[in-house]
């Protein structure tokens, strides 16, 4: 969302709105790791990733309040007459028939759950592990 309104809505300075759009993406790369550092050792992990939790929610429900679309829907859902909600396709299994589509999209499932998952669980094991190796030490 934060890098497909800018690009639909700026025409002239489209470089320097992405670079923006960027820049306050890669802030949340920068907060959220620094806040799930502090909060472990206060309230636990459980408790942490709820707390990042409820701060995304509030940041998406503002989102989804404020951006809105330059051009109509291209399916007027409030037509009662041509089907309503009903018309929409949620899900487009004719796209993965195309074994282009279907590999990057596995490939980009792979690359978040092989990316994302050892930044936490290292640091949450590391945390703990370091605080266990301490206490043989001593």
């Amino acid at each position: 969302m934060a890098i497909a309104c800018p690009s639909h809505w700026f025409l002239k300075r489209r470089g320097m709105a992405l670079g923006l759009a960027a820049a306050g993406s890669s802030t949340g790369g920068v907060c959220f790791p620094i806040m799930i550092q502090r909060l472990i050792p206060r309230i636990g992990f459980g408790w942490s990733m709820r707390v990042i939790f409820f701060i995304e929610i509030v940041m998406l429900t503002i989102a989804w309040f404020t951006i809105r679309t330059r051009l109509p829907p291209a399916i007027d859902v409030r037509d009662k007459s041509k089907g309503g909600w009903k018309q929409v396709k949620w899900i487009d299994m004719q796209a993965f028939k195309n074994p282009a589509y279907t590999m990057i999209v596995i490939g980009f499932g792979l690359v978040v759950f092989g990316l994302y998952t050892p930044f936490v669980s290292v640091q949450y094991n590391f945390t703990n592990n370091w605080k266990l190796m301490k206490r043989f030490k001593s």
